[in-house]
């Protein structure tokens, strides 16, 4: 899994797909971004008040709070794709509808 955390955004990135707009509060302030190839990675520091950044950090495995974001990513694609799919199923219902209708008035002119 290759996986970037950029809390600024409220961003992960899983395999190259984004969701943003995450509450991941679990993330430390002090980070700037987690950038990981799904063996190694490196944790990326924001400047303290004193404009002092810590250096890259290199990381052989997710940090705890990094394994949290990615769960709550996780969880906010599997609501949006069941909202894809509750409204491709609403779509198809209002086109069924649709088509009853006009059968119904075609219908209706072929009788008079």
């Amino acid at each position: 899994m290759n996986l970037t955390i950029i809390p600024k955004d409220n961003a992960v990135y899983k395999d190259g797909v984004c969701i943003d707009g995450l509450s991941i509060p679990m993330v430390p302030l002090n980070i700037h971004a987690l950038q990981w190839n799904g063996v190694t990675g490196f944790i990326e520091y924001v400047a303290d008040a004193d404009g002092v950044r810590k250096q890259n950090e290199k990381i052989t495995e997710l940090p705890d709070w990094a394994v949290s974001a990615v769960a709550v990513r996780d969880a906010k694609q599997l609501e949006l794709q069941e909202e894809a799919i509750r409204l491709q199923q609403e779509k198809e219902r209002q086109m069924q509808e649709y088509e009853a209708s006009i059968e119904a008035l075609i219908a209706s002119a072929n009788q008079t």
